[in-house]
């Protein structure tokens, strides 16, 4: 009974590691989160949607990472969401809120109630993609048959992923008339998005989304900070629409410390060119870039493990055979 007590404990450790969570140290799970949103809608209906973006690695205080993410609001009420993410937050029902280490494709569902379709679970699908800092990688959207397919491209590694789901009827993705996003909060367009455990008043590293044959004539740009759940009052949110006369010239917004600019085909968030680093000890990084290993060894250690016992409690279970006594000496 102790041998199988002593297998159920190992394998249990070796599961709980299996992920390669990383845990966001100052933030617990009845803590008040603050989204920060920096966004692009566009004023333009559109089939198909595919932009460039920079993979840049960069956390807030907590340590939670970033989602750089492609938009499309349909003409039946359902949104979607894809996207490149980095140390994205899971919520949980722990104690801490695990991050997941590396960079993910991210997706997600909402229907036109406002409700996400959790694809991935308890909240978004997400997909480790071998992706490294300063590599371009594509997001594309588009209407494909009776779906949404939904696509992430790393030019520099060439690893791909993508998901489909549902269309619902619809054939294209349109914008909110006369306002960045509907009542949901949903909208056609660029966000990159951002949690904090407390309320953020700052900027972010820069970071470019472009497409040279996307050539908007306006849209809205928009910075917002929200509490979660999402059903609580906003920190902020300011918005203003842009329109682009002249087509390469960047038009810039500003509001609460975060900064973004725009033109007919580019979309930049944030200005710093540094900070905002993510340390980590080098141990975790060992342990993040090879948690598939954990497995094997804890199978060897198992393994040796239970053959030693095994072998000790068959040599107890035999008598040990002793000689024969020599005989009585001749008369």
């Amino acid at each position: 009974m102790r041998i199988f007590i002593l297998l159920f404990l190992l394998v249990a450790v070796g599961l709980e590691w299996i992920p390669g969570w990383t845990l966001a140290s100052s933030i617990s799970s009845g803590q008040t989160l603050y989204d920060e949103q920096l966004g692009l809608s566009f004023t333009q209906s559109v089939r198909d949607m595919s932009f460039n973006v920079t993979a840049v690695e960069q956390c807030g205080t907590e340590g939670v990472g970033i989602g750089y993410i492609l938009n499309g609001l349909s003409d039946s009420g359902y949104w979607y969401q894809v996207g490149l993410s980095w140390r994205w937050i899971i919520l949980t029902n722990s104690s801490t809120y695990p991050t997941f280490p590396g960079y993910d494709a991210i997706y997600d569902v909402y229907s036109s109630n406002g409700s996400s379709l959790h694809i991935g679970g308890k909240g978004p699908m997400l997909s480790s993609m071998n992706v490294n800092q300063g590599d371009l990688v594509l997001l594309r959207m588009g209407f494909s048959n009776d779906g949404v397919t939904m696509y992430v491209h790393d030019w520099n590694t060439n690893a791909s992923d993508q998901t489909s789901y549902d269309a619902f009827g619809a054939s294209s993705f349109v914008p909110v008339s006369n306002a960045p996003v509907n009542h949901n909060g949903f909208f056609t367009g660029l966000m990159t998005e951002q949690y904090h455990g407390s309320p953020y008043h700052g900027d972010e590293r820069q970071v470019i989304y472009s497409e040279s044959d996307f050539a908007s004539s306006s849209s809205w740009m928009w910075i917002d900070e929200y509490h979660v759940p999402y059903s609580q009052y906003s920190e902020f949110a300011d918005s203003s629409l842009k329109t682009y006369s002249n087509p390469a010239q960047l038009v810039n917004f500003t509001s609460n410390g975060a900064f973004e600019s725009s033109n007919a085909y580019e979309f930049v968030t944030g200005r710093l060119t540094s900070g905002l680093d993510c340390p980590q000890p080098i141990w975790q990084v060992i342990l993040q870039r090879y948690w598939y290993f954990i497995p094997i060894w804890a199978a060897i250690i198992v393994g040796g493990v239970l053959g030693t016992l095994l072998t000790i409690r068959r040599s107890r279970r035999h008598d040990i055979a002793l000689p024969p006594p020599p005989p009585p000496p001749p008369l």
